[in-house]
This record gives structure tokens, C-alpha cells and sequence, in this order.
């Protein structure tokens, strides 16, 4: 039997039992009731991200978004469990994506989206100069072409094609896998014109088409006339013929138009003898002139030289030649004296004997070369000289913009020094196209957001161009600890330079550690090698995708730029 010692020990014991038994009850309730709000706490916080891109673009109309057959929009908060969503809209094929939603922060990315098709297929008989397809969703040119095939979004488009002197222009309507077919073939004919002598002067106009109206010298081919009825005319030498033509379509239509002249050629040694007639300038010899038959009096005249007279008659399809000699005493001065200055680098001296030498002596080879290379030389030395001066600009201006950049970073690294761990952290920095302040409202909008990884702790403005600003953020019941130090400097009007270093620590121990006895002593940083080190470049990724997400947050408030 056991005996009275043994029971003053069992009863002993059941009294501690029952002592310690709502001490446990506690314990379990509190656990329990802990473990509730964190859950309530993360459904909250549940939400479905994405955005809507159609074929890479920007979504051109109004979609409907549906999540489980209900409106939705992005970053709307959602219950955990598999979803569907679907996305529909006039011009666009309809798309449904399934996933399962976990607790948090559900980021989808984009949702792709292709647009409703056709094929438009246009022909044109001749090839167009160009080609114009304009429709609301797309628009196309293509130069020299004879024709357009390709998938287009479904709709009503119109079809300019532009030809040599006219355009046609068709409506044309793609429906969805369906082939729109457009064939543009006018009725064109050709010209070939043809003179005797070459050179006459004709004007070619429709009576029906005001616009239709070509002018030039004879010979010449005029290609893709609209066919029909034209009215020609042309003048040479004071004689005008006049006739109407009809342009058949398909084919070349030939006419020929035949003056009476003769041909006179004036030639003089040195060349560049001035030649008129009465009041009349001809020209300069060598010079062939075409003239009607007659009696004429020709007068050469160049400066330096002894000026000549010249009487001849001149018959039908004659041709009468004249040449003379003329010589002059200022060519050989000219050049001696261009060539001296030349070899002395003095080139505008040089350059203006040379063309007083060529006036003289307007086809001479020996002046010519030399005229080249005083211009060729005198290029090059004022090349060489704006070179200088613009290489000199730039760098200046370069300095100067670079200049208030380079004295924010080192104002920044200064800062940033003071803060622990800095050194282990590296710096980022953006340039952005706003004003100070409206950068400085879109980091409070950052840090104000509802799921921004910072809160702000603090502030300062050590003057009127610089606004300091530190962040900082706890993950799930303390599962990482971070900050951030972010310096606003103003380098410029309309240039706000973002400095940002940021420190992200985490605890290396298991969950139930880290809810019973977290504490900031725990936390280590993200680094090499304190961060996944069985993972190389894990840390750096996950530093740099910290700070894409700061600046895509930073743009999303308002901040406009990109790399300094």
C-alpha cells in the first residue's frame, strides 16, 4: 500500500495541475487569437495588380474587366482562392486568365491583348508613288508600290494612291478573318513629244481637269496621263504652233512638232566672250545659237580684249560657224601673283586674283585647279577653326551642366556616410524633368501610399535647393526591417537630380523564433554575403529590385525622367 507520504506528493502535484491549468488556457487563447488577426490582417492587405497592354500599346478604348463575372480594377482587393479574369472590348479579342490568389500583394504583370483582324489587300495598276491606308486603329504609307497586303484591325478605312499628276481615292471596310479587296486601276495613256529643233518651250493642259497642266522643252515623255482630250501649245523663237490631242489609255501617244531654223556657232579663243544682238544678251562662246532663217548681227565683247562685230545670214537647216581668237594681258599678272599668295597661306588674296585671272580666262584648266585649291585650302583652315571653337562650347557646356550634378552626389555621399551600414548599400540616382517642389509632393504621395514599403520618419531642407528624406518599414510581423535615405536636389530649371540608398535587413531564423523572439539585434543585412550567399548576385538583384519599385512608385506620383 503506498503509503501517506506517496499521497501528500500525488495530492500535491494535482494542486499545481490545477493552479497552472487557466494559466494554459490563457497561453492556447492568446496564441490562437493572435494567429487570427495576423490572418484577418493579411486578407486585407490582399489585392490583384496587373495592367492591360493591347499587341505592346496602351489599350486605345474603353475595356471591360471582370474578376469571377464582377467589374474589377487593378490593385482592387481580392479573396484568397483561385480567380478568373476577363477582359473584352469592341476592337480587341476577348481574353480569360486564370491563378490562384495568395495572401498579399498578387502582382499578374501585363495581360496581352490582341486586336480583332482583317486582311486589307490593295492593288494598283500602275505602281503608286504612294500608297496611304488610314483607318482609325492604323495608318500606313509606303512610297513606290504596287500594292498593300497585310493583317490590319478590323473597321473602315480610306485608300489614297497617289500617281505621277493624279489620285484615287476608295473606302474600303475589314471585318474580322474576313479578306477586303481594292483594285485601283485609272485609265492612263503616255505622250511622247518630240521638236525640231530640240529645246522648244510647250505647255499641255486637260480643258476637262483644271489641275492636269505640264510645261517644259521638247523633247520630252509624259507618263500616266489621266486618258482624255489635251490642248498643246509651243513657242520658239517668237512662233507659236497650237494643236489638240487625245490621250488613248494603254497605250504611247507620239506628236511631232517641226520650226524652220538654222544653227550659228560663235566660238572665241580665250572663251567667255560676252555675245549679244542689239539689245539682247546671247550668252558667253562658246555659244550655238538656233535662230530662225534671216540676216543677223552678232557683237562679242570681253573685257580686256578688243571687242568684235559680227554679220551673217543664216538659212533654213543651215549652220553657220564663227571663230576668233582674242588675247589678253592680265591673265598671266593674275596668276603669278595668285600662285605667290597661294604658297604664303593668304588665301582670300589668292582666291581673288585667281577669279580675276578666270575672268579673263573663264575655261582655263591651270586657273580652275588653282581656284580649287585655294578653296579647298581655305575650307579646311575654317573647318579647323569652328572645329576648335565648337569643341571648346561643348565641353564648356558640358561642364556646366554636369557641374551641379556632381556637387549634389558629393553633397549626398557626404550625408549618406553618417548613416550606419551606408558603406554596404549602394547609391542609386534619377534624373527627373520637374520642378523640385513637384517632385518633393510626389515622394510625400510615395511614402503617404497605402502599401509603400516606407513610412516617412523624417525630413529636412538644409537649404532652398536640397530636401533630405528618410523612410522606414517593417515586413510581416517583423520579418525584415528597412529604410531608406533619399536626397531631392535641384541642378538646373525644370532638373531635379533623386539620390536614394537603400538598407534592407531581414532575420535569419525560423518563423517561430521570429514570432516569440524577434528583436532588432537579429537582423543582418542584405548583402553577399550575409543574404542567400548559396545564391550569387541574390542580394544585388534583390537591392536593385527595391529600387525599381521606389522609382516606378516615384514616377507613378508624378516624377518624370530616368538615368542622370
Amino acid at each position: 500500500m503506498p503509503s501517506s507520504a506517496d499521497d501528500s506528493t500525488v495530492r500535491k502535484r494535482r494542486s499545481r495541475v490545477r493552479l497552472m491549468a487557466p494559466l494554459i488556457v490563457w497561453f492556447c487563447g492568446s496564441v490562437l487569437l493572435l494567429s487570427w488577426s495576423w490572418f484577418e490582417n493579411a486578407l486585407e492587405r490582399t489585392t490583384l495588380v496587373f495592367w492591360v497592354a493591347v499587341e505592346g500599346g496602351p489599350p486605345a478604348e474603353e475595356l471591360s474587366v471582370k474578376l469571377d463575372g464582377k467589374a474589377f480594377q487593378s490593385g482592387g482587393r481580392v479573396g484568397l482562392g483561385s480567380h478568373t479574369l476577363f477582359i473584352s472590348g469592341p476592337t480587341v479579342e476577348p481574353c480569360r486568365k486564370k491563378a490562384f490568389v495568395w495572401l498579399g500583394r498578387n502582382d499578374w504583370g501585363r495581360v496581352d491583348l490582341k486586336r480583332i483582324k482583317g486582311i486589307l489587300d490593295v492593288q494598283t495598276e500602275p505602281a503608286a508613288t504612294e500608297l496611304r491606308i488610314a483607318g482609325a486603329l492604323f495608318s500606313a504609307t509606303k512610297a513606290d508600290t504596287a500594292g498593300f497586303s497585310q493583317p490590319v484591325p478590323a473597321g473602315e478605312y480610306q485608300v489614297t494612291a497617289v500617281f505621277l499628276h493624279t489620285r484615287e481615292r476608295r473606302e474600303a471596310e475589314v471585318l474580322r478573318n474576313e479578306t477586303c479587296r481594292s483594285a485601283i486601276a485609272p485609265p492612263f495613256g503616255a505622250l511622247d513629244l518630240a521638236s525640231d529643233p530640240k529645246g522648244v518651250e510647250y505647255s499641255l493642259r486637260s480643258p476637262a481637269t483644271a489641275s492636269l497642266s505640264f510645261s517644259g522643252t521638247a523633247p520630252a515623255e509624259l507618263t500616266q496621263l489621266p486618258a482624255g482630250a489635251y490642248d498643246l501649245s509651243m513657242q520658239w523663237a517668237g512662233s507659236d504652233k497650237d494643236r489638240q490631242l487625245q490621250i488613248a489609255a494603254g497605250k504611247t501617244n507620239r506628236q511631232d512638232i517641226v520650226f524652220p531654223y538654222g544653227t550659228v556657232r560663235l566660238t572665241t579663243t580665250p572663251p567667255g566672250a560676252a555675245v549679244s544682238s542689239g539689245w539682247s544678251a546671247l550668252g558667253n562662246t562658246p555659244r550655238t545659237l538656233l535662230v530662225k532663217p534671216g540676216r543677223y548681227d552678232f557683237h562679242l565683247a570681253l573685257d580686256g580684249y578688243r571687242p568684235l562685230d559680227v554679220a551673217l545670214s543664216v538659212a533654213d537647216k543651215q549652220t553657220v560657224a564663227v571663230v576668233t581668237n582674242l588675247v589678253s594681258l592680265r591673265y598671266v599678272e593674275a596668276m603669278t601673283v595668285a600662285r605667290g599668295q597661294f604658297n604664303s597661306a593668304n588665301y582670300d588674296a589668292a582666291l581673288r586674283r585667281v577669279q580675276a585671272a578666270l575672268q579673263v580666262e573663264p575655261q582655263d584648266a591651270d586657273a580652275l585647279s588653282l581656284k580649287a585649291k585655294i578653296e579647298a585650302a581655305q575650307k579646311a583652315a575654317g573647318a579647323r577653326a569652328a572645329e576648335a571653337v565648337r569643341q571648346a562650347q561643348a565641353a564648356k557646356e558640358q561642364a556646366a551642366r554636369e557641374a551641379p550634378v556632381k556637387a549634389a552626389r558629393r553633397k549626398f555621399n557626404l550625408l549618406v556616410s553618417r548613416e550606419k551600414d551606408a558603406r554596404l548599400f549602394p547609391t542609386f540616382a534619377w534624373a527627373a524633368t520637374n520642378r523640385l517642389a513637384d517632385v518633393e509632393a510626389a515622394m510625400r504621395r510615395l511614402f503617404a501610399e497605402k502599401d509603400a514599403p516606407w513610412k516617412l520618419a523624417g525630413e529636412e531642407n538644409p537649404d532652398a535647393r536640397t530636401v533630405i528624406f528618410r523612410g522606414a518599414g517593417r515586413g510581416l510581423i517583423g520579418s525584415h526591417e528597412r529604410r531608406c535615405f533619399v536626397m531631392l536636389a535641384r541642378v538646373g530649371p525644370g532638373r531635379t537630380c533623386v539620390f536614394a540608398e537603400f538598407f534592407e535587413y531581414v532575420l535569419p531564423v525560423q518563423l517561430a523564433s521570429l514570432i516569440f523572439s524577434a528583436s532588432s539585434t537579429s537582423y543582418v543585412p542584405v548583402t553577399a554575403t550575409t543574404y542567400k550567399p548559396d545564391e550569387p548576385g541574390a542580394a544585388a538583384a534583390h537591392i536593385k529590385a527595391v529600387a525599381e519599385d521606389f522609382i516606378r512608385r516615384l514616377e507613378a506620383e508624378g516624377a518624370k525622367g530616368g538615368a542622370p
